[in-house]
């Protein structure tokens, strides 16, 4: 696997990009340094996914309307529905094997961060791979952790940061590539 490395700075806080070659399309990963990762996990106002996304916002896709709206059932669909509407691109379980091109919202000079998301009976979660590793925030009160050393999206990936709060295990929806906006968390 090669991969190039460009550095990039963020305010004071230094970024690398990846790019990670998939068989069809070499994709430019934003990972953040582990000084971001620890500022971010420790401020009690953001759960996972407006960790996980930059975007600040706790839920995926539509607030009001979309499919893991407050009062509606969360699955697996629903997530992938959510995911959708912010323009998300779909891995599958191992990078590998995907093809983001076919992705209507792929573009090769998009930076992306580099999310895992997770199911569990009406719970989604979602966690980051940041620069030296994958970073998890269980939720607006709970602190954040680091749960693993920096580790390429596949299945035996999944197996290692599949790791819940209360110790049950999350079903694996899959990763995306998320868009990285002008305005990061943080900045």
């Amino acid at each position: 696997m090669k991969f190039i490395i460009l550095f990039l700075i963020s305010l004071s806080l230094q970024a690398k990009i990846y790019n990670l070659n998939t068989p069809t399309a070499e994709v430019q990963i934003l990972l953040e340094s582990e000084q971001k990762a620890l500022k971010l996990h420790r401020n009690n106002k953001y759960n996972c996914f407006a960790l996980a996304s930059g975007t600040g916002r706790h839920t995926p896709g539509d607030a009001k309307k979309g499919p893991l709206s407050v009062g509606k059932t969360v699955s697996v669909k629903a997530i992938k529905e959510a995911m959708k509407q912010e323009k998300a691109i779909p891995l599958g379980l191992d990078y590998r094997k995907s093809d983001p091109t076919k992705s209507p919202f792929f573009d090769s000079n998009q930076s992306y961060y580099l999310l895992a998301s997770f199911f569990m009976t009406d719970e989604y979660h979602f966690v980051r791979l940041f620069e030296e590793g994958w970073w998890s925030k269980p939720s607006k009160v709970g602190m954040g952790m680091k749960l693993t050393k920096f580790r390429l999206p596949t299945r035996a990936t999944y197996a290692v940061i599949n790791k819940s709060p209360r110790g049950r295990k999350y079903l694996p929806v899959g990763y995306y590539l998320f868009p990285v906006s002008k305005r990061t968390l943080g900045e």
